[in-house]
């Protein structure tokens, strides 16, 4: 079920109770116009308001490619969502797509990645919500360069397999140097998205990991 689909990625959020109406209700006024004042009357000014934004970001779509048309799309669609909430409405509902984008048409696929990548991702980042950054990102550099996507995949799995040990000797030897120093604190290790590391990759001019 989309609605569970979507909820089950939002509730991360901790959202309030308007934000989790708004987006069970996301499209009732795509799909029936006409139900405003039915909506407003059941739920509220707040609710309606979230859900008429949600919907106007239906319009911020490429037209074309370049820089300066990426920016002013991003700055569009910040003035039209107006509320935090609705906005990470929108870039949930954006990943939810993307998991789903193997069944829309080959040219609608390839608009909505380059908007995945170039807007949605942005913004996450602009707005510091990383872990759905890295969930735009990696999802549309999955679809749009599979044969790379799956060479970083394995390249990665190849890397830590071999790495784990000497990632846990590294940890615990920060740990140690840490309590020496009377600095209460946790060492952990993360590993660069899929995307980064293709980036990371391209601007080097490597196509292996070494570090």
């Amino acid at each position: 079920d989309i609605v569970l689909l979507l909820l089950d990625l939002l509730l991360e959020f901790k959202p309030d109770e308007n934000t989790i109406i708004a987006m069970i209700l996301h499209d009732v006024l795509y799909n029936y116009p006409n139900s405003r004042r039915e909506v407003e009357e059941k739920f509220g000014s707040e609710v309606l308001e979230m859900i008429q934004n949600f919907d106007s970001l239906r319009r911020v779509r490429l037209i074309r490619q370049d820089e300066r048309h990426f920016d002013n799309l991003r700055k569009f669609f910040l003035v039209i969502a107006k509320d935090l909430r609705v906005i990470i409405m929108r870039l949930i509902y954006r990943i939810y797509t993307l998991q789903m984008i193997t069944f829309l048409p080959t040219e609608e696929q390839k608009n909505i990645l380059q908007e995945s990548l170039r807007i949605y991702a942005p913004i996450a980042e602009r707005l510091g919500i990383y872990n759905l950054k890295r969930e735009l990102e990696d999802l549309s550099f999955r679809y749009l360069h599979p044969n790379e996507y799956q060479d970083i995949v394995q390249q990665v799995e190849d890397k830590m397999s071999k790495s784990k040990g000497d990632i846990e000797a590294m940890k615990q030897y920060l740990s140690a140097i840490l309590q020496k120093n009377n600095i209460h604190g946790l060492v952990s290790g993360r590993i660069k998205h899929h995307y980064a590391i293709f980036n990371k990759l391209k601007r080097k001019g490597q196509s292996s990991l070494h570090d």
